[in-house]
């Protein structure tokens, strides 16, 4: 028979062994629990610290680029601001000073072919204003980023399709109610310009003093460089000029669209600064055109008749150009994907 005494040793000794072999692993288990609970830990420390540096440098960055958004655009925009309000004042003048007689093609016209004077160059320079304003703009614009103020987008994006309306002359003549427009026939001429052209005409009034920062020649400095004759755009402003020879808005509806939805987004425009902080609705450029239309007193502010020239047979009447002006204007945000 087996010793009863050795066969209770033998099995104390292999449990002391089972014993010792689970304790040994579940030691050696445990470090490496830990091990990877502290690889995990700072795993997620180093996600964390990255996380708050990548949102660090975003915040750095934001508040960089609104600064330099606000410190090269902001005055532009402003001057810009004051700009449309004045282009929207002139053609609203257009309209009254037809109603007295003084737009069209007879002597004595204050636009009439040939004629050198203030009306001419203002009317002229009011536009160029804009457009040498805009092309600041956008210049400045490639070293900041706009998308971080969605109210400057809105802006300088309206500006971009009111810089173009000149040039527009072709699709203003088709839109709404169409009119016939045949520039290049015998008895035509353009009521509009290429934007080459236009492009150059806002150029002329660029000014870089002493190779300073970009700024637009006053009034009197224009028609000193006019009468001058001596920048290569020169040609530009006169094919600019050329359009407003014998101007009335009977014998030149489309220029007059043209003009009419200048005056609109003139308009959108001083809104817009107005609304700036208010939300996107306030400052939405659809909202805003069909708000100027709307309104009653555009069409009286833009109607021409009742003057000496009522004889005058034209295509569209006032309320034709507002519908056309309207349309193309709507037209022409869609295209840019300005609307939702």
């Amino acid at each position: 028979m087996v010793d009863t005494a050795i066969v209770t040793a033998l099995i104390g000794s292999g449990a002391s062994l089972a014993l010792a072999g689970f304790g040994a692993w579940r030691a050696v288990r445990l470090e490496r629990i830990q091990a990877a609970d502290q690889r995990e830990m700072q795993a997620l420390r180093d996600e964390i610290d990255t996380r708050k540096g990548l949102r660090d440098s975003r915040r750095e960055y934001e508040f960089d680029a609104r600064r330099r958004l606000y410190e090269e655009l902001e005055p532009v925009l402003f001057q810009s601001q004051d700009a449309a309000r004045q282009l929207f004042d002139r053609v609203a003048n257009m309209a009254r000073v037809t109603r007295d007689g003084r737009l069209g093609a007879h002597p004595g016209a204050w636009l009439a072919r040939g004629s050198t004077g203030y009306y001419r160059h203002s009317t002229l320079y009011r536009l160029m204003r804009l457009w040498a304003l805009h092309q600041i703009a956008l210049r400045r614009l490639t070293q900041v980023d706009q998308r971080l103020d969605s109210g400057i987008a809105r802006r300088v994006q309206v500006q971009s399709v009111l810089y173009e309306l000149l040039s527009d002359h072709f699709r203003l003549a088709r839109a709404g109610k169409p009119v016939r427009y045949e520039p290049y026939e015998p008895g035509g001429g353009l009521q509009g310009i290429f934007l080459g052209t236009l492009d150059n005409a806002g150029a002329f009034l660029i000014d870089r003093p002493d190779g300073g920062p970009e700024g637009i020649l006053d009034f009197g400095a224009f028609e000193d460089r006019l009468k001058a004759g001596e920048d290569s755009r020169i040609a530009s402003v006169g094919n600019l000029s050329a359009c407003f020879d014998g101007f009335h808005p009977a014998t030149h509806p489309v220029l007059w669209r043209a003009l009419v939805a200048s005056a609109c987004l003139g308009w959108v425009l001083t809104r817009q600064a107005e609304g700036d902080g208010t939300g996107a609705e306030a400052t939405d450029p659809e909202r805003l055109v069909q708000a100027f239309f709307a309104d009653p007193r555009a069409g009286s502010k833009f109607d021409w008749r009742g003057g000496t020239d009522d004889d005058l047979r034209s295509e569209d009447t006032p309320e034709d150009t507002l519908r056309a002006a309207q349309a193309h204007l709507l037209d022409r945000f869609r295209s840019r994907d300005l609307l939702d």
